[in-house]
């Protein structure tokens, strides 16, 4: 099968030195604050190029027209295979043939399998468009005067030639990055047509991979996807994954727009806003750890807002019209009680520019690599600000998350130099932190922790995969509801893992609004990749755009190299380290640093970190070795074969940024994808969608160690869900004991263990995963007690020998005084051992509250509850209960009839409306263990999975998903226990 060729369109620098694209950075003079009035306001006025001018009086004619040409498109199978159906952009092939009724749902049985043909054939989407007049001209030329134009777009996936009226006007091939053209040349008058000619991403790789001259480890088609992912750059999952199918989609999941600009006037094409600041945290001289005191930041003074904005002008726009133009910069809170102004001097302004160095082709492309000389000027600024003049950004549980907006106005004065007109605008959203990974000197290593504000940070949180092997069908309501899911668990902090996508705009903007710290990496994962320099050359523009884009967000505390590729190096020999150094110490690093130096660099997940980290030298050298070493770094771990409840064969790392167990999702999220003659935990169908090898053996043998499985039927679909309460029931508790025993070494000098992202917060579609929430918005059992365990304040109890411990973990800022109970009950579920203790929980420490020896016998469950008081205020705080299983169950049986189950309240459905539910349960006549709720249709409980003594009463609320077709439906609800 045809596929195109490519040639890079930049070059590419030698070894830390030096960009691909000329940098643009003028001197700016010092800009001192100034109060206007009661309230600060604070103006950027930056006079550009003093030059005599006379510039063409105001008229609409100098606005600029972004015009979309997402929408409606026409699709068809290229080589006339197929007929033509109508598609929507953003979508991909397999989205708008499903829509048009051609293929079947996707996600449906095994049509995974069934549908491969789509990814091998080649694919067109054509439209027509009218370009916007910018001149009152009625010349019937062929091209359209009177302006300029250029074609933005990104997010185009991924192997694809753009073609406008016929001819070829770019060649496309990286899905991450983004594509600028200058079309003037092409664009008629009256009717347009454009077309993405789309070629089979799985047969490019292939030949990508086949013709390079030595193999490049990169992929076991193990999943049903291609062995040649890493040679082109899509999100890597699409090939398929242990935990997601292989669908290798083709379309649009980013922009397409073409700017069109009057010949006398510019336009900004965008803007990229970095925070930077003069902080130099310290401990105190009493510190006792690095990990449980605050650093003083007495000397942070200064945080500085610089970037740049890039602009394109009109055919006619020259360098002397800047004269008449003003450039004005806004920052103002969210709030809008405080803005802030500078005036910039027009005169030292004109003594420090000059007009050649305005000019750059940064991020310009065209046909065949031929670069868009003179297409893009870059218009830096630079801003100091008083640190006491703005309030800080906080991680959720420790302060506010105050956003600001910086906008650049570019303003057109008339001829007698008083009105303006806004010729164009731009407005990003800022916030102001000190953040830092630690990585202090030990005895025996280094640290690694966050410390934001000098606070350090214990992380808590999870990975996020992609929301869908097919973009178009996120929506924001669907992302913030799972953004939202880990926010309620206590999560502040996720790893958007480097196997998917650069995550859309929403994911950013939630979390910079919510506290949520991010872990961004970029897309690289479980493979290693070609060096040639065309591949080097277009990772460069990729990291290079997304830094860009990404910078300003005050949630992003980390940018990384990869997922898992350095370990694979090391092993694979000389020639793929000297592979790998040149992607990510020479391509990746140095594209990192172009952009920004504020935001922190980490190689790989896991590593060591870095050896040489010398900014002033270009130098950045990664500390090679065991990349699993607890004594450095971050660390994965997985382990589906010893007991997980067993804490003594945990290691004890500086930081565990994955680990986790598999198990089912619910009933009610496979219904909508599984047939009900495959539901049944040992069919041929669910066996199939499980991607990990032996993952239903492993299942199997962990739930066998603490349940007698024998009893139950597991080919049987009555026993369905009773198989996967138990199976779910068992991640929990695995991912409670692993997760519990690395908060418990945050104050231990040997360790200083300063995070938990277990592994995966969400699910692509539905299988069995290691997810906490199902693809279609359930709560795992899992995600309930991540929801006790991840609380700031809480307890742990474990078994160690014959002695049953318990933990005081205190995450936040005031230190706690609690009464603590602890009770232990036999496999007859009678309480045998139980013992109270006083304990103040130390402010941002995890410390031992006390132990009681239980001896043999046949011991099940251990409790803890407290009751605290915080900041020596009288309100009293309960705990949530803290278990741990130090038995086998004596049955596997899941009916609860123990406990009496009654709907307190149920509105009517109405249709169209959600229909929310409270429940309550009550007289349990015995310890009722794991109690948990299932509902008909999706949704998220208040609680779940919790622990019932003798007499308790539980009130739980239910809220539908609201993206589920059943939400209007009235839920029916069932009982699991132990």
């Amino acid at each position: 099968m045809y596929t195109p060729s490519f040639s890079s369109s930049l070059s590419f620098p030698p070894p830390y030195f030096g960009v691909p694209h000329r940098s643009v950075r003028m001197a700016m003079p010092s800009l001192k604050l100034t109060p206007t009035s009661s309230f600060l306001s604070i103006t950027v006025w930056m006079l550009l190029l003093g030059l005599s001018a006379s510039l063409p009086s105001l008229h609409s004619r100098l606005t600029p027209v972004r015009t979309s040409l997402l929408g409606k498109w026409a699709l068809t199978e290229k080589g006339g295979k197929g007929r033509e159906i109508a598609a929507t952009l953003p979508g991909e092939v397999h989205t708008a043939l499903h829509t048009a009724g051609v293929i079947p749902d996707p996600y449906y049985a095994d049509n995974v399998t069934a549908l491969q043909w789509v990814r091998w054939a080649d694919w067109t989407y054509a439209r027509t468009f009218s370009p916007p007049s910018l001149s009152s001209s009625s010349s019937s030329s062929t091209a359209a005067s009177g302006g300029k134009h250029i074609l933005v777009m990104d997010g185009i996936d991924t192997v694809a030639h753009v073609v406008l009226n016929g001819e070829v006007v770019a060649k496309v091939d990286n899905s991450f990055r983004q594509y600028i053209v200058d079309v003037s040349a092409h664009i008629q008058h009256g009717l347009n047509t454009i077309e993405l000619q789309f070629f089979s991403a799985a047969a490019y790789a292939e030949e990508k991979g086949k013709a390079y001259p030595y193999s490049v480890p990169g992929f076991d088609a193990i999943y049903g996807g291609d062995a040649y992912r890493n040679f082109i750059r899509k999100s890597q999952c699409h090939f398929g994954w242990d935990w997601g199918p292989a669908f290798e989609t083709m379309g649009v999941y980013g922009q397409i727009q073409l700017l069109s600009i009057p010949l006398s006037s510019m336009s900004m094409l965008d803007m990229y806003v970095d925070v930077s600041n003069d902080a130099r945290p310290t401990l105190p001289a009493h510190a006792k750890c690095p990990t449980c005191d605050v650093a003083d930041l007495s000397s942070l003074t200064t945080f500085t807002i610089s970037g740049d904005v890039r602009v394109v002008e009109g055919e006619d726009f020259t360098a002397d019209m800047w004269d008449r133009m003003e450039v004005e910069g806004v920052m103002s809170s969210r709030g809008g009680e405080e803005s802030f102004t500078f005036h910039i001097g027009k005169g030292k302004m004109r003594s420090e520019l000059s007009h050649p160095h305005l000019h750059s082709h940064h991020g310009c492309t065209g046909v065949e690599g031929k670069k868009c000389d003179q297409l893009i000027t870059v218009l830096p600024f630079r801003i100091d600000i008083p640190a006491k003049k703005v309030k800080m950004w906080y991680p959720a549980g420790y302060g506010d998350q105050p956003m600001y907006d910086f906008s650049v106005l570019i303003k057109a004065k008339d001829t007698g130099g008083s009105a303006e007109e806004v010729v164009s605008s731009l407005t990003q959203s800022i916030g102001f932190k000190v953040s830092e990974v630690v990585t202090d000197p030990l005895h025996d290593g280094k640290t690694f922790f966050f410390r934001v504000n000098g606070i350090p940070i214990f992380a808590k949180g999870s990975n996020l995969i992609p929301f869908d092997s097919f973009e178009s069908k996120v929506t924001k309501e669907r992302v913030y509801s799972m953004l939202e899911s880990a926010k309620k668990a206590g999560q502040n902090m996720l790893r958007i893992w480097g196997g998917g996508i650069y995550q859309r705009e929403d994911v950013y903007k939630y979390a910079d609004e919510n506290g949520l710290m991010l872990w961004q990496e970029f897309m690289f994962a479980c493979a290693l990749y070609p060096r040639n320099q065309a591949f080097l050359s277009s990772v460069y523009d990729e990291v290079q755009y997304q830094v860009r884009r990404l910078v300003h967000h005050p949630s992003i505390v980390l940018l990384s190299g990869n997922n898992e590729n350095q370990a694979t190096a090391q092993s694979a020999g000389d020639l793929y380290v000297v592979d790998y150094s040149q992607l990510y110490d020479d391509t990746v690093m140095t594209a990192v640093r172009s952009v920004t130096r504020s935001t922190s660099f980490w190689p790989s997940s896991p590593s060591n970190g870095a050896m040489v980290d010398d900014m002033e030298d270009n130098m950045y050298i990664q500390m090679w070795g065991d990349s699993q070493s607890t004594r450095y770094g971050d660390i994965h771990r997985y382990d589906y074969f010893d007991d997980c409840l067993d804490v003594s064969l945990f290691p004890t790392p500086r930081f565990a940024s994955e680990f986790g167990y598999q198990s089912h999702p619910s009933k009610t999220t496979y219904t909508a994808a599984i047939p009900a003659s495959q539901l049944h935990i040992n069919s041929s169908l669910l066996q199939k969608r499980n991607h990990h090898p032996d993952g239903d053996e492993q299942m199997l043998a962990m739930a066998s160690r603490y349940f007698p499985l024998s009893s139950l039927p597991l080919t049987s679909p009555t026993h369905f869900d009773d198989v996967i309460y138990i199976y779910q029931l068992t991640q929990a508790l695995c991912m409670r004991a692993e997760t519990e025993h690395y908060r418990r070494h945050r104050s231990n000098s040997t360790a200083y263990t300063m995070g938990t992202l277990y592994w995966q917060l969400n699910d692509i579609w539905q299988a069995p995963t290691w997810a906490s929430v199902e693809y279609s918005g359930n709560w795992k059992m899992l995600h309930y007690h991540v929801q006790d365990y991840y609380s700031s304040l809480a307890l742990s109890v474990y078994k160690s020998g014959e002695e049953v411990v318990v933990y005081a973990h205190n995450d936040e800022l005031d230190t706690a005084e609690c009464e603590v109970k602890v009770e232990v009950y036999n496999d007859k579920l009678e309480q045998t051992h139980t013992a109270a203790f006083t304990h103040t929980a130390v402010r941002l420490s995890s410390e031992k509250v006390g132990s009681i020896t239980i001896g043999g016998g046949d011991h099940l469950v251990a409790l803890a509850d407290a009751v605290c008081t915080k900041g020596g205020k009288s309100e009293k705080q309960a705990l949530p209960r803290a278990s741990s299983l130090i038995g086998k169950a004596p049955s596997a049986r899941a009916s609860c009839t123990k406990v009496k189950l009654e709907t307190t309240d149920m509105p009517l459905a109405k249709e169209g409306e959600q229909t929310s539910a409270k429940l309550r349960l009550s007289s349990p006549s015995s310890l009722a263990l794991f109690v948990a709720i299932q509902s008909s249709q999706p949704g998220v409980f208040s609680d779940n999975g919790f622990i019932m003594k003798q007499g308790e009463v539980v009130e739980v609320e239910f809220e539908p998903v609201s993206s589920s077709s059943s939400a209007s439906a009235t839920p029916q609800f069932s009982l699991f226990c132990l």
